[in-house]
């Protein structure tokens, strides 16, 4: 191996697992004719879901924000900046022109044709170098049981690298460790997004991966026994819709939304990227824009009467309660919005509150409704992804769940 091409691989020629999967990932969207890619979206796959050090932001909401793509950036989206770095260095990545996200312009970055040889044979034979301290961030309040759990996992399917997951759960329970079946599953998509290749054929567990586990032969024990709150939570939601929502998306809905005003502005982007997912041209028009609604979410038919659109207002509320000030500025932007989107050839319009849990809604929804002729919803965060997830696996069509949306009570899934 040239010199040149060193940079993802430590001191003594090990791959380091996050320099891989960054390299992967450029690589199967060239493949897949999806093009180039920014550090952002590179930064939305990068990383541990359900991990505060791992934060990350859309393009949009940078540039919406009025901030330069420079100097504003999640954590994961530093990280993917510093390994495409590297990895420009050694010749596989190119930088490929640019986005233009609200008149400013966003580097993109692919890979070189030579790639596809490099991911088929040096970097699928090479061994990995795995640091314990790698497994979770410091900013996690329980990193020292989540690094003893990833730490255990990677041990047993190094000595066993075909295994069924109720014997890894019994065994790391017999480690005292505490986890399940869910908690397993989850801890292994982390890993993998993380660059380690493990791979899950019905009930057993296999890793594919040659690497070196650097981790001390007897860890402190961690201060918390267990993982509980709002990080049990996300590990619960981020697992079981593995299959069908992006995690990360996933851990930004329930985590923004529990922090109050402190997350706001980012609540509503996770909202409006949320309803992009299930297939909606979805606009963030987010804070400090003047009375308009956070985000508005159109659903386009070439049937025009049977288009519609969303007026969603977004509250990073534990419990919101509808103050008198909000129903307000809800009928303001009904009318506001009403408007553009009749000259957008959308006729139907319903308004929707999105929020962690609500007080009872219905007398202050028929005074919207009576003022404004505008029906709507409030839809908690758990609703807002099972609702996600079964458009996401073709369960139910946004094009015939209008009428879910206007019923003036809280949301019931389809």
């Amino acid at each position: 191996m040239s010199k040149k091409k060193s940079a993802p691989y430590s001191g003594d020629g090990k791959l380091m697992p996050n320099y891989g999967w960054v390299l992967n990932l450029l690589n199967e969207s060239r493949r897949n004719g999806k093009g180039a890619m920014s550090k952002y979206d590179v930064g939305g796959q990068l990383g541990f879901a359900g991990d505060v050090g791992f934060t990350h932001f859309e393009a949009e909401f940078v540039a919406q924000s009025g901030k330069s793509f420079n100097n504003a950036e999640g954590d994961a989206d530093k990280w993917a900046r510093t390994i495409i770095s590297w990895l420009v260095q050694t010749g596989w990545v190119v930088r490929e022109g640019s986005r233009e996200v609200r008149g400013k312009s966003l580097p993109l970055f692919t890979t070189t044709y030579d790639v596809d040889r490099v991911l088929q044979y040096a970097a699928r034979s090479a061994v990995k170098y795995v640091p314990q301290e790698m497994l979770c961030s410091n900013k996690h309040p329980f990193s020292g049981i989540v690094r003893q759990r990833r730490v255990s996992i990677l041990t047993l399917l190094s000595q066993k690298p075909y295994m069924p997951a109720a014997e890894m759960v019994e065994a790391m329970k017999a480690l005292e460790i505490d986890t399940d079946a869910e908690t397993l599953a989850f801890d292994i998509l982390n890993l993998r997004q993380a660059g380690i290749q493990i791979s899950k054929e019905r009930f057993f567990y296999r890793l594919t991966d040659k690497i070196n586990l650097d981790a001390a032969s007897a860890p402190p024990k961690p201060v918390h026994k267990k993982v509980d709150g709002i990080e049990k939570q996300i590990e619960h939601y981020v697992a079981i819709y593995a299959e069908s929502l992006p995690p990360r998306l996933v851990d930004n809905l329930i985590r923004y939304g529990s922090d109050g005003t402190n997350s706001a502005a980012l609540f509503e982007m996770a909202v409006g990227k949320l309803f992009s997912h299930m297939g909606y041209d979805s606009n963030c028009l987010g804070q400090g824009k003047g009375r308009v609604a956070d985000v508005i979410a159109k659903y386009r038919d070439a049937r025009h009467p049977k288009s519609y659109a969303l007026i969603i207002d977004a509250k990073a509320y534990e419990k919101y309660p509808f103050p008198a000030g909000d129903i307000r500025k809800m009928k303001e932007y009904i009318v506001f919005h009403g408007g553009e989107l009749l000259q957008d050839k959308i006729p139907r319009h319903a308004f929707a509150f999105i929020s962690m849990a609500f007080t009872s809604p219905d007398e202050k929804f028929e005074e919207i409704k009576q003022d404004t002729e505008v029906s709507g919803t409030a839809i908690d965060v758990y609703t807002l992804l099972k609702l996600s997830s079964r458009v996401a696996q073709q369960q139910v069509s946004i094009s015939d769940i209008y009428s879910t949306f206007v019923t003036n009570r809280s949301y019931v899934c389809p």
